[in-house]
Protein backbone atom coordinates (compact mmCIF):
# COMPACT_ATOMS: atom_id res chain seq x y z
CA UNK A 1 0.00 0.00 0.00
CA UNK A 2 1.34 3.36 -1.06
CA UNK A 3 1.50 5.97 1.66
CA UNK A 4 -0.07 9.27 1.94
CA UNK A 5 3.28 10.83 1.35
CA UNK A 6 4.04 8.76 -1.91
CA UNK A 7 0.98 9.71 -3.49
CA UNK A 8 1.73 13.56 -2.68
CA UNK A 9 5.27 13.15 -3.80
CA UNK A 10 3.62 11.34 -7.22
CA UNK A 11 1.24 14.43 -7.30
CA UNK A 12 4.14 17.17 -6.72
CA UNK A 13 6.55 15.75 -9.76
CA UNK A 14 3.54 15.50 -12.00
CA UNK A 15 2.92 19.34 -11.10
CA UNK A 16 6.71 20.12 -11.54
CA UNK A 17 7.13 17.93 -14.68
CA UNK A 18 9.77 15.65 -12.62
CA UNK A 19 9.84 11.86 -11.76
CA UNK A 20 8.82 11.05 -8.13
CA UNK A 21 12.29 9.56 -8.00
CA UNK A 22 13.26 13.14 -8.24
CA UNK A 23 11.77 14.50 -5.31
CA UNK A 24 13.86 13.24 -1.92
CA UNK A 25 10.91 11.29 0.46
CA UNK A 26 12.54 11.88 3.09
CA UNK A 27 12.31 16.43 3.11
CA UNK A 28 9.68 17.81 4.61
CA UNK A 29 7.08 19.03 2.81
CA UNK A 30 7.17 22.31 4.64
CA UNK A 31 10.86 22.89 3.69
CA UNK A 32 9.80 22.14 -0.23
CA UNK A 33 7.69 25.59 0.18
CA UNK A 34 4.07 23.94 0.65
CA UNK A 35 2.12 24.65 3.43
CA UNK A 36 -0.84 22.40 4.67
CA UNK A 37 -3.22 24.12 3.21
CA UNK A 38 -1.58 24.00 -0.51
CA UNK A 39 -1.75 20.14 0.24
CA UNK A 40 -4.85 19.85 1.01
CA UNK A 41 -5.42 21.71 -2.83
CA UNK A 42 -3.66 18.99 -3.72
CA UNK A 43 -5.19 15.96 -2.42
CA UNK A 44 -8.66 17.54 -3.54
CA UNK A 45 -8.16 15.28 -6.81
CA UNK A 46 -6.69 12.33 -4.98
CA UNK A 47 -9.30 12.04 -1.75
CA UNK A 48 -11.56 8.90 -3.54
CA UNK A 49 -7.70 7.43 -4.10
CA UNK A 50 -6.69 8.34 -1.18
CA UNK A 51 -9.81 7.59 1.48
CA UNK A 52 -9.75 4.07 -0.25
CA UNK A 53 -6.30 3.21 0.62
CA UNK A 54 -5.62 4.89 3.45
CA UNK A 55 -4.79 3.00 6.85
CA UNK A 56 -7.84 2.04 9.50
CA UNK A 57 -5.24 3.79 12.57
CA UNK A 58 -7.18 7.12 11.17
CA UNK A 59 -10.36 6.38 12.79
CA UNK A 60 -11.89 7.06 9.49
CA UNK A 61 -13.97 5.28 7.38
CA UNK A 62 -14.38 8.20 5.04
CA UNK A 63 -11.81 10.45 5.87
CA UNK A 64 -11.59 14.48 5.36
CA UNK A 65 -9.49 16.05 3.15
CA UNK A 66 -8.53 17.94 6.60
CA UNK A 67 -7.90 14.43 7.95
CA UNK A 68 -5.32 13.55 4.94
CA UNK A 69 -3.22 16.79 6.02
CA UNK A 70 -3.33 16.08 9.74
CA UNK A 71 -1.90 12.31 8.91
CA UNK A 72 0.69 14.08 6.73
CA UNK A 73 1.28 16.22 9.67
CA UNK A 74 1.56 13.71 11.99
CA UNK A 75 4.04 11.55 9.52
CA UNK A 76 6.08 14.30 9.26
CA UNK A 77 6.44 15.23 12.57
CA UNK A 78 7.09 11.50 13.79
CA UNK A 79 9.61 11.56 11.14
CA UNK A 80 11.07 14.61 12.11
CA UNK A 81 11.74 13.95 15.82
CA UNK A 82 15.86 13.88 15.75
CA UNK A 83 14.94 17.48 13.95
CA UNK A 84 13.28 18.76 17.04
CA UNK A 85 15.22 17.28 19.53
CA UNK A 86 17.91 19.11 18.67
CA UNK A 87 16.28 22.27 19.55
CA UNK A 88 15.16 23.64 16.01
CA UNK A 89 11.48 23.00 15.34
CA UNK A 90 8.74 23.01 12.64
CA UNK A 91 8.65 26.50 12.98
CA UNK A 92 11.98 26.24 11.79
CA UNK A 93 11.80 25.38 8.38
CA UNK A 94 11.97 28.35 6.36
CA UNK A 95 8.77 28.67 3.94
CA UNK A 96 7.67 30.30 1.16
CA UNK A 97 6.10 33.43 2.83
CA UNK A 98 9.28 33.76 4.81
CA UNK A 99 12.55 33.09 3.16
CA UNK A 100 14.76 34.94 5.86
CA UNK A 101 14.11 32.38 8.66
CA UNK A 102 17.59 30.72 8.90
CA UNK A 103 17.14 27.01 10.28
CA UNK A 104 19.03 26.56 13.09
CA UNK A 105 22.40 24.45 11.68
CA UNK A 106 22.76 22.62 15.03
CA UNK A 107 25.58 20.14 14.59
CA UNK A 108 25.70 19.80 10.96
CA UNK A 109 28.89 21.31 9.17
CA UNK A 110 27.91 24.23 6.95
CA UNK A 111 29.82 25.28 3.78
CA UNK A 112 32.30 28.19 4.52
CA UNK A 113 31.80 28.88 0.50
CA UNK A 114 29.10 28.41 -1.44
CA UNK A 115 28.14 28.29 -5.11
CA UNK A 116 25.17 29.72 -6.83
CA UNK A 117 24.61 28.33 -10.43
CA UNK A 118 21.75 29.79 -12.95
CA UNK A 119 20.93 28.51 -16.58
CA UNK A 120 18.95 29.54 -19.12
CA UNK A 121 17.67 29.12 -22.71
CA UNK A 122 19.22 32.18 -23.97
CA UNK A 123 21.18 35.18 -22.93
CA UNK A 124 18.12 37.48 -22.39
CA UNK A 125 16.85 35.26 -20.45
CA UNK A 126 19.75 34.36 -18.08
CA UNK A 127 20.31 38.51 -17.75
CA UNK A 128 16.95 38.83 -16.51
CA UNK A 129 17.30 36.15 -14.13
CA UNK A 130 20.72 37.30 -12.82
CA UNK A 131 18.89 40.61 -11.97
CA UNK A 132 16.08 38.65 -10.52
CA UNK A 133 18.16 36.76 -7.92
CA UNK A 134 20.93 40.20 -7.28
CA UNK A 135 17.47 41.85 -6.37
CA UNK A 136 16.04 39.05 -3.99
CA UNK A 137 19.57 38.94 -1.99
CA UNK A 138 19.28 42.54 -1.74
CA UNK A 139 15.75 41.97 -0.02
CA UNK A 140 16.71 39.66 2.37
CA UNK A 141 20.02 39.89 3.03
CA UNK A 142 19.71 37.19 5.98
CA UNK A 143 18.79 34.24 4.32
CA UNK A 144 20.52 31.07 4.80
CA UNK A 145 23.02 31.03 1.26
CA UNK A 146 23.74 27.21 1.33
CA UNK A 147 19.54 27.24 1.31
CA UNK A 148 19.53 30.04 -1.56
CA UNK A 149 21.95 28.44 -3.71
CA UNK A 150 20.24 24.44 -3.02
CA UNK A 151 17.13 25.89 -4.01
CA UNK A 152 18.75 27.74 -7.04
CA UNK A 153 20.49 24.13 -8.04
CA UNK A 154 17.06 22.63 -7.39
CA UNK A 155 14.25 21.38 -9.46
CA UNK A 156 15.61 23.02 -12.39
CA UNK A 157 16.37 21.83 -16.02
CA UNK A 158 20.44 22.87 -17.01
CA UNK A 159 19.54 24.46 -20.00
CA UNK A 160 22.17 26.07 -22.74
CA UNK A 161 22.97 29.32 -21.25
CA UNK A 162 25.05 29.34 -17.76
CA UNK A 163 26.63 31.17 -15.33
CA UNK A 164 27.87 30.79 -11.84
CA UNK A 165 28.92 32.72 -8.63
CA UNK A 166 30.84 31.89 -5.96
CA UNK A 167 31.23 33.49 -2.20
CA UNK A 168 31.32 33.02 1.20
CA UNK A 169 28.29 34.63 1.94
CA UNK A 170 24.80 36.40 0.64
CA UNK A 171 26.84 39.57 0.57
CA UNK A 172 29.67 38.39 -1.69
CA UNK A 173 27.10 36.43 -3.82
CA UNK A 174 24.75 39.83 -3.76
CA UNK A 175 28.74 41.09 -5.34
CA UNK A 176 29.19 38.24 -7.64
CA UNK A 177 25.63 38.64 -9.55
CA UNK A 178 25.84 42.59 -9.71
CA UNK A 179 29.60 41.73 -11.59
CA UNK A 180 27.47 39.62 -13.68
CA UNK A 181 25.10 41.67 -14.55
CA UNK A 182 27.62 44.17 -15.52
CA UNK A 183 29.93 41.87 -17.26
CA UNK A 184 32.64 43.18 -14.79
CA UNK A 185 35.40 40.47 -14.58
CA UNK A 186 35.50 38.94 -11.30
CA UNK A 187 37.77 35.46 -10.21
CA UNK A 188 34.26 34.33 -8.45
CA UNK A 189 31.81 34.74 -11.37
CA UNK A 190 32.35 32.39 -14.33
CA UNK A 191 30.03 32.76 -17.37
CA UNK A 192 29.17 31.35 -21.00
CA UNK A 193 29.79 33.41 -23.85
CA UNK A 194 26.99 31.17 -25.86
CA UNK A 195 25.44 28.27 -25.04
CA UNK A 196 26.52 24.74 -24.38
CA UNK A 197 26.09 20.96 -25.02
CA UNK A 198 25.96 18.34 -22.27
CA UNK A 199 29.37 16.59 -21.89
CA UNK A 200 32.43 15.39 -19.55
CA UNK A 201 35.95 15.97 -18.77
CA UNK A 202 38.45 13.96 -18.99
CA UNK A 203 40.22 13.22 -15.19
CA UNK A 204 43.68 13.58 -15.41
CA UNK A 205 45.73 12.08 -12.25
CA UNK A 206 48.51 14.56 -11.22
CA UNK A 207 52.07 12.57 -10.17
CA UNK A 208 54.68 12.82 -7.55
CA UNK A 209 56.09 16.34 -6.12
CA UNK A 210 52.45 17.55 -5.90
CA UNK A 211 51.85 16.24 -2.22
CA UNK A 212 51.68 18.43 0.88
CA UNK A 213 51.19 17.80 4.71
CA UNK A 214 47.19 18.25 5.06
CA UNK A 215 46.33 17.95 1.28
CA UNK A 216 42.60 17.60 1.39
CA UNK A 217 41.78 18.05 4.99
CA UNK A 218 38.58 20.35 4.42
CA UNK A 219 37.55 17.72 2.08
CA UNK A 220 37.84 15.06 4.99
CA UNK A 221 36.27 16.88 7.45
CA UNK A 222 33.23 18.04 4.96
CA UNK A 223 32.56 15.54 1.96
CA UNK A 224 31.29 11.93 3.56
CA UNK A 225 32.01 10.55 -0.19
CA UNK A 226 35.93 11.46 0.50
CA UNK A 227 36.09 11.05 4.12
CA UNK A 228 34.77 7.58 3.39
CA UNK A 229 36.86 6.90 0.76
CA UNK A 230 40.25 7.58 2.56
CA UNK A 231 38.91 6.01 5.00
CA UNK A 232 38.88 2.70 2.82
CA UNK A 233 42.03 3.13 1.59
CA UNK A 234 43.17 3.94 5.11
CA UNK A 235 42.25 0.54 6.32
CA UNK A 236 43.80 -1.35 3.21
CA UNK A 237 46.98 0.40 4.00
CA UNK A 238 47.49 -0.26 7.54
CA UNK A 239 46.63 -3.85 7.22
CA UNK A 240 48.52 -4.97 4.21
CA UNK A 241 51.23 -2.32 4.22
CA UNK A 242 51.32 -1.24 7.93
CA UNK A 243 50.84 2.31 6.48
CA UNK A 244 49.11 4.71 8.91
CA UNK A 245 47.55 7.02 5.58
CA UNK A 246 45.40 9.62 7.48
CA UNK A 247 47.82 10.18 10.17
CA UNK A 248 50.44 10.62 7.68
CA UNK A 249 48.68 13.26 5.72
CA UNK A 250 46.66 14.48 8.61
CA UNK A 251 48.17 13.60 12.03
CA UNK A 252 51.63 15.57 11.48
CA UNK A 253 52.98 18.23 9.45
CA UNK A 254 56.51 16.64 8.44
CA UNK A 255 56.82 17.44 4.87
CA UNK A 256 60.17 15.20 4.82
CA UNK A 257 57.88 12.47 5.95
CA UNK A 258 55.85 12.46 3.35
CA UNK A 259 58.10 13.19 0.82
CA UNK A 260 59.65 10.16 1.25
CA UNK A 261 58.46 8.04 -1.83
CA UNK A 262 57.43 4.71 0.38
CA UNK A 263 54.91 7.23 1.43
CA UNK A 264 54.51 9.35 -1.51
CA UNK A 265 52.95 7.17 -3.53
CA UNK A 266 50.72 5.40 -1.84
CA UNK A 267 49.82 8.53 -0.16
CA UNK A 268 48.54 10.50 -3.91
CA UNK A 269 47.09 7.19 -4.90
CA UNK A 270 44.73 7.36 -1.94
CA UNK A 271 43.67 10.78 -2.31
CA UNK A 272 42.99 11.37 -5.87
CA UNK A 273 41.37 8.12 -5.75
CA UNK A 274 39.13 9.30 -3.37
CA UNK A 275 38.79 12.53 -5.18
CA UNK A 276 37.59 10.90 -7.81
CA UNK A 277 35.21 9.03 -6.29
CA UNK A 278 33.73 12.21 -4.98
CA UNK A 279 33.02 14.20 -8.21
CA UNK A 280 31.32 10.46 -9.31
CA UNK A 281 28.66 10.60 -6.58
CA UNK A 282 27.68 14.75 -7.71
CA UNK A 283 27.05 13.04 -10.91
CA UNK A 284 30.76 13.85 -12.82
CA UNK A 285 31.59 11.27 -14.87
CA UNK A 286 34.75 10.76 -16.72
CA UNK A 287 34.75 10.79 -20.44
CA UNK A 288 38.73 9.79 -20.46
CA UNK A 289 40.92 9.07 -17.62
CA UNK A 290 44.77 9.43 -18.02
CA UNK A 291 47.34 10.25 -15.61
CA UNK A 292 51.44 11.21 -14.67
CA UNK A 293 53.24 8.40 -14.05
CA UNK A 294 52.14 7.71 -10.30
CA UNK A 295 48.63 8.96 -11.73
CA UNK A 296 48.23 6.68 -14.66
CA UNK A 297 47.48 3.69 -11.94
CA UNK A 298 45.27 6.12 -9.99
CA UNK A 299 43.47 6.44 -13.55
CA UNK A 300 44.11 2.56 -14.34
CA UNK A 301 42.05 1.57 -10.85
CA UNK A 302 39.08 3.86 -12.56
CA UNK A 303 39.03 2.56 -15.85
CA UNK A 304 38.24 -1.05 -14.11
CA UNK A 305 41.99 -2.67 -15.11
CA UNK A 306 43.19 -3.61 -11.53
CA UNK A 307 40.16 -3.44 -8.34
CA UNK A 308 41.49 -0.64 -5.72
CA UNK A 309 42.94 -3.17 -3.06
CA UNK A 310 45.76 -4.61 -6.12
CA UNK A 311 46.39 -0.69 -7.03
CA UNK A 312 47.21 0.24 -3.32
CA UNK A 313 49.14 -3.05 -3.52
CA UNK A 314 51.05 -1.94 -6.77
CA UNK A 315 51.58 1.36 -6.19
CA UNK A 316 52.99 0.29 -2.32
CA UNK A 317 55.58 -1.67 -3.43
CA UNK A 318 56.67 0.76 -6.30
CA UNK A 319 57.10 3.11 -3.53
CA UNK A 320 58.71 0.93 -0.96
CA UNK A 321 61.36 -0.86 -4.01
CA UNK A 322 62.48 2.61 -5.58
CA UNK A 323 62.92 4.02 -1.64
CA UNK A 324 65.16 1.29 -0.66
CA UNK A 325 67.44 2.19 -3.71
CA UNK A 326 70.41 4.01 -3.42
CA UNK A 327 70.30 8.04 -3.50
CA UNK A 328 72.39 8.45 -6.66
CA UNK A 329 70.43 10.51 -9.13
CA UNK A 330 68.13 13.20 -9.98
CA UNK A 331 66.32 15.39 -12.24
CA UNK A 332 66.32 18.55 -14.11
CA UNK A 333 63.41 20.16 -16.61
CA UNK A 334 64.86 21.84 -19.12
CA UNK A 335 62.74 24.31 -20.64
CA UNK A 336 63.48 22.98 -24.36
CA UNK A 337 62.49 20.72 -27.01
CA UNK A 338 62.85 17.24 -26.86
CA UNK A 339 65.63 17.17 -29.95
CA UNK A 340 68.07 19.19 -28.50
CA UNK A 341 67.59 17.29 -25.14
CA UNK A 342 68.34 14.51 -26.88
CA UNK A 343 71.04 16.01 -28.65
CA UNK A 344 72.97 17.28 -25.57
CA UNK A 345 72.13 12.98 -23.53
CA UNK A 346 73.30 11.64 -26.02
CA UNK A 347 77.26 11.43 -25.26
CA UNK A 348 75.89 9.72 -21.83
CA UNK A 349 74.46 6.73 -22.66
CA UNK A 350 72.50 4.85 -20.13
CA UNK A 351 73.54 7.24 -17.53
CA UNK A 352 70.91 9.74 -18.79
CA UNK A 353 67.32 8.98 -19.96
CA UNK A 354 64.41 11.08 -21.42
CA UNK A 355 62.18 10.77 -17.82
CA UNK A 356 59.00 13.02 -19.20
CA UNK A 357 58.43 14.79 -22.66
CA UNK A 358 55.51 17.32 -21.06
CA UNK A 359 55.32 19.67 -23.46
CA UNK A 360 57.00 21.27 -26.58
CA UNK A 361 59.45 23.40 -24.21
CA UNK A 362 59.67 21.33 -21.75
CA UNK A 363 61.48 18.02 -21.49
CA UNK A 364 62.66 16.10 -18.62
CA UNK A 365 66.10 14.64 -17.81
CA UNK A 366 66.95 12.13 -15.70
CA UNK A 367 70.41 9.61 -14.71
CA UNK A 368 73.08 9.85 -12.27
CA UNK A 369 74.14 12.87 -10.48
CA UNK A 370 77.67 13.94 -12.66
CA UNK A 371 75.95 13.05 -15.65
CA UNK A 372 72.95 15.64 -15.30
CA UNK A 373 75.13 18.30 -13.81
CA UNK A 374 77.23 18.32 -16.72
CA UNK A 375 74.12 18.34 -19.05
CA UNK A 376 72.84 21.48 -16.92
CA UNK A 377 76.09 23.06 -17.46
CA UNK A 378 75.73 22.51 -21.38
CA UNK A 379 72.27 23.81 -20.92
CA UNK A 380 73.96 27.12 -19.46
CA UNK A 381 76.22 27.60 -22.20
CA UNK A 382 73.58 27.10 -24.93
CA UNK A 383 71.27 29.70 -23.31
CA UNK A 384 68.89 27.10 -22.49
CA UNK A 385 66.63 27.57 -18.79
CA UNK A 386 66.58 24.46 -16.97
CA UNK A 387 64.84 23.79 -13.40
CA UNK A 388 65.94 21.12 -10.59
CA UNK A 389 63.17 19.05 -9.93
CA UNK A 390 62.57 18.27 -5.95
CA UNK A 391 62.29 14.05 -5.82
CA UNK A 392 63.87 11.45 -4.01
CA UNK A 393 65.45 9.59 -7.02
CA UNK A 394 65.88 9.70 -10.43
CA UNK A 395 62.22 8.22 -11.40
CA UNK A 396 61.63 6.74 -14.94
CA UNK A 397 65.77 6.15 -15.40
CA UNK A 398 68.47 3.38 -15.79
CA UNK A 399 68.34 3.80 -12.01
CA UNK A 400 65.01 2.04 -11.35
CA UNK A 401 66.16 -1.27 -12.89
CA UNK A 402 67.64 -2.54 -9.63
CA UNK A 403 64.16 -3.00 -8.51
CA UNK A 404 62.33 -4.22 -11.59
CA UNK A 405 61.92 -7.93 -10.66
CA UNK A 406 60.74 -7.56 -7.58
CA UNK A 407 58.27 -5.18 -8.59
CA UNK A 408 57.51 -7.97 -11.50
CA UNK A 409 56.99 -10.79 -8.85
CA UNK A 410 54.12 -8.34 -7.00
CA UNK A 411 52.32 -7.53 -10.26
CA UNK A 412 52.28 -10.93 -11.42
CA UNK A 413 49.97 -11.52 -8.46
CA UNK A 414 47.64 -8.28 -9.44
CA UNK A 415 44.29 -9.70 -11.38
CA UNK A 416 43.89 -7.44 -14.57
CA UNK A 417 40.64 -6.44 -16.60
CA UNK A 418 40.33 -4.55 -20.12
CA UNK A 419 39.99 -0.53 -19.46
CA UNK A 420 36.10 0.57 -19.00
CA UNK A 421 36.52 3.88 -19.66
CA UNK A 422 38.85 5.51 -22.97
CA UNK A 423 42.29 5.56 -21.23
CA UNK A 424 45.76 6.76 -22.44
CA UNK A 425 49.00 4.97 -21.81
CA UNK A 426 51.95 7.53 -20.65
CA UNK A 427 54.36 4.72 -22.41
CA UNK A 428 52.66 5.24 -25.88
CA UNK A 429 50.91 8.68 -25.31
CA UNK A 430 48.25 7.66 -27.05
CA UNK A 431 44.62 5.75 -26.12
CA UNK A 432 44.30 2.31 -25.67
CA UNK A 433 42.75 0.25 -27.96
CA UNK A 434 43.72 -3.28 -26.80
CA UNK A 435 44.45 -5.28 -23.31
CA UNK A 436 48.47 -3.97 -23.93
CA UNK A 437 47.91 -1.97 -19.74
CA UNK A 438 46.46 -5.60 -18.42
CA UNK A 439 49.88 -7.10 -17.91
CA UNK A 440 52.84 -7.20 -15.40
CA UNK A 441 54.88 -5.99 -18.73
CA UNK A 442 53.25 -2.86 -19.21
CA UNK A 443 53.84 -1.60 -15.64
CA UNK A 444 57.59 -2.97 -15.78
CA UNK A 445 57.95 -0.85 -18.68
CA UNK A 446 56.21 2.22 -16.96
CA UNK A 447 58.97 1.91 -14.41
CA UNK A 448 61.51 2.97 -16.67
CA UNK A 449 59.80 4.66 -19.79
CA UNK A 450 59.45 8.47 -20.50
CA UNK A 451 55.58 9.82 -19.67
CA UNK A 452 54.97 10.59 -23.30
CA UNK A 453 51.91 13.36 -21.56
CA UNK A 454 52.58 15.92 -24.30
CA UNK A 455 51.36 13.25 -26.87
CA UNK A 456 48.48 11.70 -24.06
CA UNK A 457 46.94 15.22 -23.88
CA UNK A 458 47.04 15.70 -27.92
CA UNK A 459 45.44 12.13 -28.41
CA UNK A 460 42.76 13.00 -25.90
CA UNK A 461 42.16 16.73 -27.89
CA UNK A 462 42.03 14.85 -31.03
CA UNK A 463 39.63 12.09 -29.75
CA UNK A 464 37.57 15.18 -28.92
CA UNK A 465 37.85 16.26 -25.67
CA UNK A 466 37.87 19.94 -24.68
CA UNK A 467 37.64 19.71 -20.72
CA UNK A 468 40.48 18.57 -18.49
CA UNK A 469 39.80 17.93 -14.85
CA UNK A 470 42.78 17.84 -12.71
CA UNK A 471 42.36 15.30 -10.02
CA UNK A 472 45.43 15.85 -7.43
CA UNK A 473 46.61 18.18 -4.43
CA UNK A 474 48.10 20.60 -6.96
CA UNK A 475 47.44 21.95 -10.43
CA UNK A 476 50.58 21.14 -11.96
CA UNK A 477 48.98 19.37 -14.91
CA UNK A 478 46.69 22.21 -15.80
CA UNK A 479 50.21 24.32 -16.76
CA UNK A 480 51.67 22.04 -18.71
CA UNK A 481 48.62 20.80 -20.43
CA UNK A 482 47.69 24.82 -21.51
CA UNK A 483 50.52 25.20 -22.60
CA UNK A 484 50.25 22.07 -25.12
CA UNK A 485 46.69 22.86 -26.52
CA UNK A 486 45.43 26.01 -27.93
CA UNK A 487 43.86 27.94 -25.20
CA UNK A 488 40.59 29.31 -26.81
CA UNK A 489 39.47 25.71 -27.02
CA UNK A 490 40.64 23.77 -24.51
CA UNK A 491 40.28 24.31 -20.71
CA UNK A 492 42.20 22.65 -17.81
CA UNK A 493 40.46 22.90 -14.53
CA UNK A 494 41.92 22.32 -11.07
CA UNK A 495 40.69 20.33 -8.45
CA UNK A 496 43.11 21.83 -5.53
CA UNK A 497 45.62 24.43 -5.32
CA UNK A 498 47.89 24.72 -1.83
CA UNK A 499 47.47 27.81 0.14
CA UNK A 500 43.56 28.35 -1.22
CA UNK A 501 40.99 27.28 0.96
CA UNK A 502 39.15 23.55 -0.65
CA UNK A 503 35.88 24.60 -0.32
CA UNK A 504 36.58 27.50 -2.51
CA UNK A 505 38.77 25.48 -4.88
CA UNK A 506 35.90 23.25 -5.24
CA UNK A 507 33.92 25.78 -6.28
CA UNK A 508 35.58 27.45 -8.37
CA UNK A 509 36.29 23.92 -10.30
CA UNK A 510 32.74 23.28 -10.30
CA UNK A 511 32.18 26.86 -11.79
CA UNK A 512 34.29 26.31 -14.27
CA UNK A 513 32.76 22.52 -15.19
CA UNK A 514 29.23 23.94 -15.01
CA UNK A 515 29.23 26.54 -17.20
CA UNK A 516 31.22 24.51 -20.16
CA UNK A 517 28.70 21.85 -19.99
CA UNK A 518 29.09 19.48 -17.40
CA UNK A 519 26.00 18.72 -15.56
CA UNK A 520 26.22 18.52 -11.57
CA UNK A 521 23.43 16.11 -9.00
CA UNK A 522 23.13 19.11 -6.91
CA UNK A 523 21.46 16.95 -4.16
CA UNK A 524 24.20 14.53 -3.76
CA UNK A 525 26.85 18.08 -3.73
CA UNK A 526 24.36 19.27 -1.23
CA UNK A 527 23.94 16.43 0.83
CA UNK A 528 26.42 16.49 4.05
CA UNK A 529 24.85 20.80 4.36
CA UNK A 530 20.85 19.08 4.83
CA UNK A 531 20.28 22.63 2.94
CA UNK A 532 16.54 23.65 3.22
CA UNK A 533 14.18 24.64 -0.51
CA UNK A 534 12.95 28.03 0.15
CA UNK A 535 10.78 30.24 -2.56
CA UNK A 536 12.82 31.99 -5.01
CA UNK A 537 12.85 34.05 -8.01
CA UNK A 538 12.42 31.64 -11.10
CA UNK A 539 13.31 31.86 -14.72
CA UNK A 540 10.50 32.88 -17.23
CA UNK A 541 11.31 30.25 -19.12
CA UNK A 542 10.41 27.72 -16.04
CA UNK A 543 7.45 29.76 -14.17
CA UNK A 544 4.00 27.54 -14.38
CA UNK A 545 1.27 28.54 -12.48
CA UNK A 546 0.33 25.36 -10.08
CA UNK A 547 -2.73 26.84 -7.85
CA UNK A 548 -0.39 27.00 -5.00
CA UNK A 549 -0.65 29.94 -3.07
CA UNK A 550 2.25 32.22 -3.01
CA UNK A 551 4.24 29.62 -5.25
CA UNK A 552 6.07 29.63 -8.78
CA UNK A 553 7.51 26.43 -9.63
Amino acid sequence: MRSVRQYLIEEIALIRGLSPEEIDMEVPFSRMGIKPVDLAAITDRLAKEIRRDLPATLGFDCPSISAVVSFLEKEDDESRDDYRESGSGAGAYPTVEDPSVRKTPGNRPRPGFHLLTLSAGDKKELDALTRDYGAFLVQHPGIDPADFCYTAHSGCTDLPWRAAVSGKDIRELARGLEHLKTNTQSPDVWKTAKGVSPRNPAFVFTGQGSQYPGMGRELYRLQPVFREQMDRCNAILAQSQSIALNHLIYGQNDPQLLDQTANTQPALFSLEYAMAQMYRSWGIEPAFVMGHSVGEFVAACMAGVFSLEDGLKLISARGRLIQALLREGKMVACLCALDLVQDLIAPYGHDLSVAAVNGPANTVVSGRNGAVEQVCRRLEQNAVPWVPLKTSHAFHSVLMEPMIQAFREVAETVRYESPQIPYVSNVTGDLVDDDTVCSPDYWCRHLRSAVMFEAGIRALYQAGCRLFQEIGPSPVLSGMGAAVLPRESAQFIPSLRRGVPEEKAICTGLSMLYVQGVNIDWKAYSTPFDPAVISVPRSPFRKKETGLTGMTL
